[in-house]
């Protein structure tokens, strides 16, 4: 290689390296700046939550305990009786809930307070319910087996489901329910007992 020829390439050798020194010592000049901020994200998840409300007007107070559903005095075989008595009136329950929500319903015998063998079956006691409509709450969608609106009573011998699917109801939502109860044409005069236990859940 002649005299010249190493001269040129030691000159475009050095002009390399110039040229990538004033590259690495120009800043941020042709390259993004940035400033990163970290944020924190927090949630918490509560539990599902429900409780009944008062009966009533469906406000945010304690559940004030149903009345007893008293279908006065009749003869045996005296036919349906109707609870409450007044037409158009109906018991009232409301419920609380932070997530879709159910009722179920269950009565027992009416069973003698004086003759332990005499009792009015479960059987002969049926419900009929409607959902409440509110500003703040959708009506609470009733079975169909049960729906008042379509005239409908159900037996309540087994579990029933008298609620499906309700909206949550932070501020409360509720149904309105009845009973027909029938006396059979053998019972023993006596005064008859029994219960109906409602189960809310979601």
């Amino acid at each position: 290689m002649t005299h010249t020829r190493r001269f040129s390439v030691a000159l475009a050798g050095l002009l390399s390296l110039t040229a990538f020194a004033l590259w690495l010592s120009s800043g941020p000049a042709g390259h993004a700046a940035t400033a990163e901020q970290t944020q924190g994200t927090n949630v918490q998840v509560q539990g599902k939550e429900i409780s009944w409300a008062s009966n009533g007007e469906c406000t945010n107070s304690p559940q004030v305990s149903f009345s007893t559903a008293d279908f006065g005095a009749s003869p045996p075989g005296g036919g349906d009786l109707i609870w409450p008595p007044e037409p158009g009136t109906f018991q009232i329950a409301c419920v609380l809930s932070n997530a879709t929500w159910n009722i179920d319903a269950v009565a027992t015998d009416l069973t003698a307070l004086n003759e332990p063998n005499s009792a009015i079956p479960s059987t002969n006691l049926a419900l009929t319910a409607g959902g409440l409509a509110f500003a703040d709450s959708s009506p609470a969608p009733i079975s169909q087996e049960c729906d008042a609106v379509q005239q409908f009573y159900c037996d309540l011998t087994n579990s029933r489901s008298v609620v499906l699917g309700a909206s949550p109801s932070p501020n409360a939502s509720g149904f309105y329910f009845g009973y027909r109860l029938t006396v059979p044409p053998a019972t023993a005069p006596e005064t008859y007992t029994g219960s109906v236990t409602f189960t809310a859940s979601n």
